[in-house]
């Protein structure tokens, strides 16, 4: 719940570096992309079938990267959306 993530958050962060941020996202999002580094960028609509389908794939990425957790990422920031 809220309480115990706000009690964990002042237990464990002693610098103040976590801000809490309330972001309110629409339901379709636009990602731009480009296939490659020679191909002009683009513009595709996700719907919330297709941003669950992105999320996937971006933590299947991070899966692949990091062995399935057997090698340390050992610099990274974290963002987490709630």
């Amino acid at each position: 719940s809220r309480k115990k993530l706000d009690a964990k958050f002042e237990a464990l962060d002693t610098d103040s570096a976590l801000r809490p941020t309330v972001i309110k996202t629409g339901d379709v999002w636009a990602k731009r992309m480009q296939q490659n580094l020679l191909t002009k960028m683009h513009k595709v609509t996700l719907t919330p079938g297709m941003q669950k389908k992105e999320r996937n794939k971006a933590f299947d990425l991070l899966d692949a990267l990091s062995r399935s957790g057997s090698l340390p990422i050992a610099c990274a920031e974290l963002h987490v959306f709630v």
